[in-house]
């Protein structure tokens, strides 16, 4: 299905979107993406990850426009000279649920700016440090409740466990944005914030209608951003949830699905 549109403005999530399982973008995805450029469509980056750990990508698609990190608690453009938002987690309701976590052995991300922040160093910690290039601090037990700034948290267990969480937090639920990252982690924003709200802000500074805009993602914290943009793309390994509310689904991020979607959203190939 082709959907005719004047797209200007493209969000794309990285992992499990525009990278395939290697962390890397396709050379024939970076030639497309180059092109709509050219034709004056204008592209940035959505993901959960540090801001540190997306710069690299949109150096290497040459994007100048503000990035939106930590999905959506976090925009700035590459050199930082232009920060938009940079949305912190309410303190004493963050305390008390890194609390209630450590309490019951949940393993624990708390993220401030471009640092991760752990109770102990597993090889879980070293391997996504090394990944994605991410500094890290081991603060000990009970360590996370006395950082000042936080601004995602990410939490890892077993499924059962991690549908239990909800209910663990309740009393400040109203205070987090919750997504689910896979089956076994999900992520925790300030209720404020999300990728969609991240578009919009974005939108909104460079004159763009969400009716305008494309986004393209895989995951539960993608669904702002596909529910807003006037087309929102699941990846075919994208989450059940996403598929249900995209406009379209595409190829897997192993199967060139960004590239296929560009291609006959905008490029009308």
């Amino acid at each position: 299905m082709r959907i005719t549109a004047d797209i200007r403005l493209v969000a794309l999530d990285l992992d499990g979107t525009l990278l395939d399982d290697d962390k890397k973008i396709p050379s024939s995805t970076i030639a497309v993406i180059h092109e709509i450029q050219a034709r004056g469509v204008q592209v940035t980056l959505a993901s959960s990850r540090p801001f540190c750990a997306v710069v690299p990508y949109a150096r290497q698609l040459r994007i100048g426009l503000p990035l939106i990190a930590h999905s959506g608690a976090y925009i700035a453009d590459v050199k930082k000279n232009n920060i938009l938002l940079r949305k912190t987690l309410a303190i004493h309701a963050f305390k008390e649920i890194v609390r209630r976590l450590q309490e019951q052995e949940y393993y624990t991300k708390v993220y401030c700016d471009d640092v991760l922040f752990v109770q102990e160093e597993t090889s879980e910690t070293l391997a996504y440090a090394q990944t994605f290039n991410v500094a890290y601090q081991a603060v000990g037990r009970y360590g996370l409740t006395k950082l000042p700034e936080p601004i995602r948290m990410a939490v890892f267990d077993e499924p059962e466990r991690i549908r239990n969480i909800d209910q663990l937090i309740m009393p400040w639920r109203e205070h987090f944005s919750i997504a689910a990252d896979t089956a076994c982690g999900l992520e925790i924003v300030d209720a404020a914030v999300n990728k969609g709200k991240a578009m919009e802000l974005l939108g909104d500074r460079l004159g763009i209608s969400m009716a305008n805009t494309l986004a393209i993602g895989n995951e539960g914290n993608d669904l702002g951003m596909i529910q807003k943009s006037g087309i929102g793309i699941a990846m075919e390994n994208a989450c059940s949830e996403l598929k249900q509310i995209a406009t379209a689904i595409t190829k897997s991020n192993n199967q060139r699905g960004v590239e296929a979607a560009l291609r006959s959203y905008i490029l009308q190939d």
